[in-house]
């Protein structure tokens, strides 16, 4: 599993100059304002190393005069706590401008590279994407002597996200966490659905505050959830 996502960040860093800043015992990912932040759910399939390799000479230039932008990627650090998905990784890239701008560059990557679909599907068995404009510069730093999970959560009602965030939120600072990336009004393009109402990477300092978010998380399951994906995340 390691080899599999050293290999597969080494290639998304391929398509542009790297923008993971690590320092000694931290890394930290910067989305700036104005830009389309992609969050990529990628499962590899075996074997495919030619095939990943062959993608990314063919779809790097191509992203790269769109002005994409690659962001490194979070690796999947054990089971899921709860729901039935979990990916090998989960990687980060941005565009510029906002969902208008993002339809356009995918259309210009699909008239240059009509196959990119199925490139992919030769390649990933599992390749989600949820897309977000950026309101503002978004900073998130995760430091390796910590612990995180990445939690989404689908909603029975949209309408009660502002309220179940808020819930959320509190349940976390119980349980000592602080959330370090929250993410909400994504959407998906066809073919690629994967669109939570609420993303949150949150950050603890030990294992038994983890295990206490995840037992009191599941409590929130009867506050109109639909769905929920929970996993642990770490920096590579």
């Amino acid at each position: 599993m390691k080899k599999l996502f050293t290999l597969a960040v080494t290639c998304l860093w391929l398509l542009a100059p790297q923008t993971l800043v690590a320092a000694e015992d931290t890394k930290t990912y910067t989305f700036t304002k104005g830009q389309v932040l992609d969050v990529l759910y990628l499962i590899r399939r075996p074997d495919t190393g030619a095939a990943l390799q062959d993608y990314f000479k063919t779809a790097g230039p191509i992203a790269r005069k769109l002005n994409y932008s690659p962001h490194g990627a979070l690796r999947v650090a054990g089971k899921p706590q709860q729901g039935n998905f979990s990916p090998d990784v989960v990687a980060f890239g941005t565009w510029p401008g906002d969902f208008a701008d993002r339809d356009s560059a995918y259309q210009q990557l699909l008239a240059e590279l009509p196959d990119l679909q199925s490139r992919r599907m030769d390649i990933w068995s599992s390749f989600n994407m949820t897309q977000y404009e950026i309101p503002e510069d978004i900073t998130l730093t995760m430091d390796k002597a910590k612990h995180y999970v990445l939690t989404a959560y689908w909603l029975e009602d949209a309408d009660d996200l502002g309220a179940f965030q808020k819930t959320f939120l509190q349940m976390l600072n119980t349980t000592s966490g602080t959330s370090k990336l929250l993410l909400t009004g994504g959407r998906s393009p066809f073919g690629y659905a994967f669109t939570p109402d609420l993303m949150v990477v949150s950050e603890w300092d030990n294992v038994l505050d983890v295990a206490k978010f995840t037992d009191a998380s599941k409590a929130l399951n009867s506050r109109g959830v639909l769905h929920v994906n929970q996993f642990p995340v770490a920096a590579p």
